[in-house]
This record gives C-alpha cells, structure tokens and sequence, in this order.
C-alpha cells in the first residue's frame, strides 16, 4: 500500500509537471500511463492532475504545488457493510477489485470472487 500511494504522489507530480509545460489540460487516460496502479486509480492521478493544473494557472504560472505526503480516503459506503473486512482502494466494480488484487499480488479463490461480485448487485 506504501509504494502504491508512493507511484500515485509521483504519477501526479509528473502529470502536472507535463500539463505545466504544455499550458493545457491534458487528454490522457488511464491506458496512456504506464505506471503499475489499477485502471480507476491511474483515472484518478488524472483528475487530481487536472484539479492542481487548474490552481497552477489560476496563480499564473507561479506556484506549482509538488505532492509529498501519501493521503488515504475512505468512501462511508463500505464502513455500512457488515460483511466487508477489507477496502480495496479504487474499486466501484467486482472486476476493478479484481484488478486491484492483482496488482497487490493478492489471490483468492472462486468462492471469495463470488462473495465479492455479491456486493456489487
């Protein structure tokens, strides 16, 4: 999880830093960076990407805000569910779970899967 928030602070940093230099926005998406984090994840260094390039340029160029400190935040709709143990970061379907899980070199078996698709009926 540690060098997970580590890829995503740097893959944010690195997007800024190209969308400061181009002066525009930038068209990626989650295909177009080629960093090991799961698809939603790589969507969402995108948006915070965009989110920072817009405070960049509302300051005119001057201060470009670098990223340091790993932040984690919780969506309230997994802490309702009595039957989920764990939160997996960047998950809204069974197969971005999935993905995730890959990515963290977790493996489960078909009856966890099912268990997991369940919570998203």
């Amino acid at each position: 999880m540690n060098e997970m928030s580590k890829t995503y602070i740097s893959t944010i940093n690195n997007l800024v830093s190209e969308i400061v230099r181009e002066r525009k926005s930038t068209k990626k998406s989650s295909k177009d960076i080629p960093v090991n984090l799961p698809s939603a994840v790589k969507n969402q260094t995108i948006k915070d990407a965009k989110s920072i390039f817009k405070k960049v340029k509302k300051s005119n160029y001057e201060i470009v805000p670098v990223l340091k400190k790993p932040v984690c935040i919780w969506n309230k709709w997994y802490l309702t569910r009595d039957s989920i143990d764990v939160v997996i970061p960047g998950a809204k379907r069974a197969e971005q779970v999935l993905d995730n899980l890959k990515t963290l070199n977790v493996h489960l078996t078909d009856q966890e899967i099912h268990d997991i698709a369940s919570f998203f009926k």
